[in-house]
């Protein structure tokens, strides 16, 4: 599935954050912080997210906050999407930049609440889910170089 695919059938991205940031979120919306730019997953897995938050998040809490966001509810572009190129993240090839300043949020949007922490995902648990939006009309593949990290 290309990008312009995805963001045309309007699935969703999601994004983690620890509790503390959801008033604000709820009051301001979602702020870029990194590279000018708000990190998201393009997975509904409760164990890549999981993974996320024990691979890439620094927070150490118990339970984290999963906004959902819609491409035609939130205008996300294409040209908006970047590939997230964190190196040594298994989950690398799901997860993308939205390049905007702020992106509003409401009640609707938010997944869950108390998303438990849990323990870290075993990678053979995940790793058939690790793919790439392929702008070359290419039907998405898992990254075989994982495989070798096992």
């Amino acid at each position: 599935m290309t990008a312009k695919e995805y963001l045309n059938q309007n699935l969703p991205f999601y994004h983690i954050t620890p509790p503390s940031n959801l008033e604000a979120i709820l009051m301001d919306g979602l702020q870029a912080r990194r590279c000018d730019a708000i990190c998201v997953i393009r997975s509904d897995n409760p164990e890549i997210w999981r993974e996320i938050i024990h691979g890439q998040l620094t927070s150490f809490c118990q339970e984290y906050v999963i906004i959902k966001l819609l491409p035609q509810k939130h205008e996300i572009h294409y040209e908006e999407l970047a590939l997230d190129s964190s190196e040594g993240c298994y989950t690398g090839p799901l997860q993308n930049y939205i390049a905007k300043q702020n992106i509003k949020i409401d009640e609707t949007d938010i997944v869950d609440r108390n998303f438990p922490r849990g323990r870290r995902p075993d990678y053979k648990d995940i790793v058939g889910e690790i793919v790439c939006i392929d702008d070359y009309g290419h039907t998405p593949i898992p990254d075989i170089s994982i495989l070798s990290q096992l």
